[in-house]
């Protein structure tokens, strides 16, 4: 996963998060939103990552997008706002043009 042989547990969602957004692993961030905020109960296992095994995301991670490409970053604003959680008003903007 993150290093051959480590365990989730061995990370924070900090670090976490910075991998999968610095890899564009869009599928992954979006099932980990979801899980985190629809309390999904088991949710699909998104390329070999277990996303139950993420620690729960707050909404503070909305702003939390620098290390991902512009289209990923879109996606994963779409998924927070589906959970009502928005960063600034441009955003906000730039989501209800797409």
């Amino acid at each position: 996963m993150l290093f051959a042989g480590s365990s989730l547990d061995s990370f924070s969602d900090d670090v976490i998060w910075t991998y999968v957004t610095s890899r564009n692993m869009t599928a992954v961030v979006v099932a980990w939103i979801e899980q985190s905020f629809n309390g999904a109960e088991s949710p699909p296992k998104v390329h070999k990552w277990p996303v139950s095994a993420f620690p729960t995301l707050d909404a503070s991670y909305v702003n939390k997008l620098d290390m991902c490409t512009s289209h990923t970053k879109v996606e994963l604003l779409k998924a927070f706002a589906r959970y009502i959680l928005y960063t600034t008003y441009l955003e906000l903007l730039v989501l209800s043009s797409i």
